[in-house]
């Protein structure tokens, strides 16, 4: 056997390994202030299972300028004008993964950016493409 089969080998083994290490006991992203685990093809979080058909992940780091709603209609509702620019421009203190499903979205708070980076990528590469769902 040459060198490069021997690697192919290792690499075909080692996914399958994963795999099947995957859906007996789930992968467990640490880090996260809920528990948090991938099970198969489904996404765990704080008990809630939800699937990982069609989805995506983001890392978002604490201080990023990322806006939300909630911040720009409290702004709005405190002082309007003023407020709603206040309110868009204050920022996120928490290092946090967006998952977001065709019908559903999860937020998951991580002290630490580097292991919310690591869970978001585990995610993006555990999540079923929507075009292979079929039924679901």
């Amino acid at each position: 056997m040459h060198a490069t089969e021997v690697i192919f080998v290792l690499i075909v083994i080692a996914v399958f390994v994963d795999r099947a290490r995957r859906h007996a006991g789930g992968t467990r992203l640490a880090g996260g202030k809920k528990p948090v685990s991938i099970k198969g093809t489904s996404l765990v979080v704080g008990g809630k299972t939800r699937p990982l058909y069609g989805v995506q992940a983001e890392a978002i780091a604490a201080g990023s300028r990322r806006t939300t709603g909630t911040r720009v209609a409290v702004g709005t509702v405190l002082a309007p004008g003023v407020g709603t620019v206040v309110g868009a421009m204050a920022k996120k203190h928490e290092n946090v993964v967006v998952v977001t499903g065709p019908d559903w979205s999860e937020t998951i708070v991580f002290k630490d950016i580097g292991k919310a980076t690591l869970a978001a990528r585990r995610i993006n590469a555990a999540a079923v493409p929507a075009s292979s769902t079929g039924s679901h």
